[in-house]
């Protein structure tokens, strides 16, 4: 029972988040004001020794299945802000879900987002985004908050081609 609500969960994670990414691909970057969020968060992942990807992964899989998700269901990937200065676009701080309610380990708190790129296209390719939207926090005299959110959109799950994959890009930013 709990595998197929896992399952269900994840087929309306896809559909909600497939129908969000087709309904916005098309804006640029946005300043948007979401509601209070908690992400459980796994441990810290920044500077780990063997940054493969397919150390990567396995840490992934291991977090989806200590907490019962269903890989690709909702899980992103939070780096810090200052890695991408420095253009270290690879060293993830965490990888985090979104829960309900606060468990007091783990977890972070998202008070309001403020700053959304979408990147389109292969991972290889998300320092352009990202320089974008650091250019555009510049121009617009925008403090960044210590971290950007990768969700994961429209990926392998869903789409075979990694040139339409579709990652939403979060920062915070400070009032």
């Amino acid at each position: 029972i709990e595998k197929l609500l896992a399952l269900k969960r994840m087929m309306v994670y896809m559909k909600e988040s497939t129908l969000f990414a087709v309904t916005h691909e098309d804006e640029d970057i946005t300043i948007r004001q979401y509601p209070r969020e908690i992400l459980l968060c796994s441990d810290d992942l920044e500077n780990a020794s063997s940054r493969s990807f397919a150390s990567f992964m396995e840490e992934y899989i291991s977090f989806c299945k200590e907490h019962n998700v269903l890989v690709q269901e909702s899980v992103g990937c939070m780096i810090k802000t200052d890695n991408i200065r420095n253009r270290d676009y690879l060293n993830f701080s965490y990888l985090f879900m979104k829960i309900e309610k606060d468990i007091r380990r783990n977890t972070h708190i998202r008070e309001k987002e403020l700053s959304g790129a979408w990147h389109k296209g292969s991972y290889d390719t998300i320092q352009n985004t990202y320089e974008r939207m650091l250019a555009y926090a510049e121009q617009c005299n925008l403090i960044i908050g210590p971290y950007a959110y990768e969700e994961y959109l429209i990926a392998d799950i869903a789409q075979k081609d990694h040139t339409r994959y579709v990652t939403y890009i979060r920062m915070d930013l400070v009032d």
